[in-house]
């Protein structure tokens, strides 16, 4: 089962990939290779970059690699894969809502769709989801 506003990656054909995503593969139930959010996020995070002398990395917060340098400064880094889904952004633009602006909405849909690495929090699958 899959929750709204999530979905799972699936490797159709395999080719040259980043090293991230290579080693981010897992097999799902029926054998098929997902990317599996977790492991995609955890090796981005503990990457072999050096800190820089006053950067202090912090825990994990759902997608967000949080990071303080010498306490005044906080940044989140969320990295995030391109999602070709037209039929999504659709029917998120055509919701009826009074917030964004019409304007704004089409902006946001003529930008395109991205997948963050989160699952849905009460997923027993939740390793291998990401949000949209």
């Amino acid at each position: 089962m899959l929750y709204p506003g999530h979905c799972r990656l699936l490797l159709e054909q395999i080719g040259i990939m980043a090293f991230v995503i290579y080693n981010a593969l897992c097999r799902d139930e029926n054998g098929r290779p997902l990317l599996c959010s977790d492991i995609f996020v955890n090796i981005l995070n503990t990457g072999n970059r050096e800190l820089k002398p006053d950067e202090i990395k912090l825990d994990r917060a759902g997608p967000s690699i949080p990071a303080s340098f010498g306490g005044i400064l906080k940044i989140d880094t969320v990295h995030s894969l391109p999602c070709y889904c037209p039929s999504i952004l659709k029917r998120w633009s055509e919701r009826r809502r009074h917030w964004p602006s019409p304007d704004i909405v089409r902006k946001v849909v003529s930008l395109g769709a991205y997948v963050t690495p989160v699952g849905f929090k009460g997923s027993d699958y939740r390793h291998v989801e990401w949000r949209i």
